[in-house]
């Protein structure tokens, strides 16, 4: 199960690898039905060291190596900075969502979504 949850947030090899845009790929957010079991799966991680390896390989791994290809692309069309910090805006882009998705359960929000992707765009060009 751990595994199934991790290659679903990594995104399978379908939607996330063919995003375009770095504003559409920011602002898509995360599945309401995946985050209700992610902060268990860390919790998990804690006490076992097989539930952490799977962890760290289906979404530590796959999923960072994705959206480091959308970070790579955003930078080559000028959506971003040269010289951009990709594994500092990798940190960055988990962070705020990962924090409203999974710790305060809030829901999803378009207008509040496109303003957090405003600012993390905005971050990650400085």
């Amino acid at each position: 199960m751990v595994g199934q949850v991790g290659r679903d947030q990594a995104g399978g090899e379908g939607p996330l690898a063919a995003w375009g845009v770095l504003r559409g790929c920011t602002a898509r957010g995360e599945d309401r039905r995946v985050s209700r079991i992610v902060p268990d799966m860390f919790a998990e991680a804690t006490r076992s060291p097989e539930v952490a390896a799977v962890l760290r390989e289906q979404v530590g791994g796959a999923r960072r190596n994705k959206v480091a290809a959308i970070l790579h692309r955003a930078v080559e069309r000028g959506e971003l900075p040269a010289g951009t910090d990709i594994e500092l805006g990798l940190d960055f882009l988990a962070g705020p969502l990962y924090w409203r998705v999974s710790i305060i359960q809030a829901a999803p929000d378009p207008e509040r979504m496109q303003r957090l992707t405003d600012k993390i765009i905005a971050a990650l060009a400085i």
